[in-house]
């Protein structure tokens, strides 16, 4: 095709079809790029999010298990401490028991 030569109604319909051709391959690879970014970028923020809650709960169920601990650890000082008492009251039950009587 020459430049100064006129383009008929055919040529004219075959360069418009090639053009929009290219303009649809461009546009789907630009999109896939565009899509892959996205999903990518959705990704790595859903990542984030759930490792963030991680934390929290992680960080919550600590504090439950300390409380839990020194709960725990409270009674069983106070247990000890029932025991040596209950020792204490057998010890002198059993002395009372073993004076010779008079």
């Amino acid at each position: 095709m020459e430049k100064d030569h006129p383009v008929t109604h055919r040529e004219f319909e075959a360069g418009l079809t090639a053009v929009k051709a290219e303009i649809k391959t461009e546009i789907r690879a630009e999109m896939a790029t565009l899509m892959a970014a996205l999903e990518e970028r959705i990704t790595d923020r859903l990542t984030e999010f759930a490792r963030n809650i991680e934390t929290s709960l992680l960080t919550a169920f600590h504090g439950y298990g300390r409380g839990q601990s020194s709960r725990l650890h409270t009674v069983e000082a106070g247990h000890q401490d029932l025991g040596l008492r209950v020792a204490a009251l057998e010890d002198r039950v059993l002395a009372l028991e073993t004076r010779p009587r008079l």
